[in-house]
């Protein structure tokens, strides 16, 4: 086929199994014009059930065609966001069920330990545990010793709170 042509591979249907209509296939030029024969020989073509014949141990190897399948993409959900990377060390100081929850305890915490948790990112992170979503308050951007002197002093304070590095 001329390249930008729409076609049909041989020996293949445009119907699927569950007899949807198949969308055809765009056909792109190969690397390098191949002269066409003036009388080229008839393509066997071998029925649906039985399995292709092997090709002759003598015949050379055609080179391989570009074929490049153009099917509609289906519209789908404006992609989310990706989660943003933290660097560092991070402390945890709970999961709660509601998302208002955790800030309301990262606002707590900030105002206890200013001087520590100042310029740290205080954030909220979704997880699922079986049905259950949580969400966990989080503060990144922390050295270990800040990490862990404020863990201690939350602790203090009875905030539960996990350093980990990032």
């Amino acid at each position: 086929a001329a390249p930008g042509t729409l076609g049909v591979l041989l020996g293949t249907s445009l119907m699927t199994p569950t007899g949807v209509v198949a969308q055809p296939l765009q056909i792109a030029p190969a690397a390098t014009p191949r002269p066409v024969p003036a009388n080229p020989a008839p393509i066997p073509v071998a029925a649906p059930t039985a399995a292709p014949a092997p090709a002759p141990a003598t015949a050379p190897a055609a080179p391989a065609a570009s074929v490049t399948v153009s099917a509609p993409v289906p519209p789908t959900a404006p992609a989310s966001p990706a989660p943003r990377v933290r660097s560092g060390w991070q402390i945890q100081i709970g999961a709660f069920p509601e998302e208002r929850q955790a800030r309301d305890r990262l606002d707590a915490a900030r105002s206890r330990l200013s001087s520590l948790l100042g310029r740290a990112d205080p954030y909220t992170e979704a997880t699922v545990r079986g049905s259950t979503t949580l969400f966990r308050a989080r503060f990144a951007g922390l050295d270990e010793d800040g990490a862990k002197r404020a863990c201690a002093l939350l602790k203090k304070s009875e905030i539960a709170c996990m350093a980990f590095k990032n």
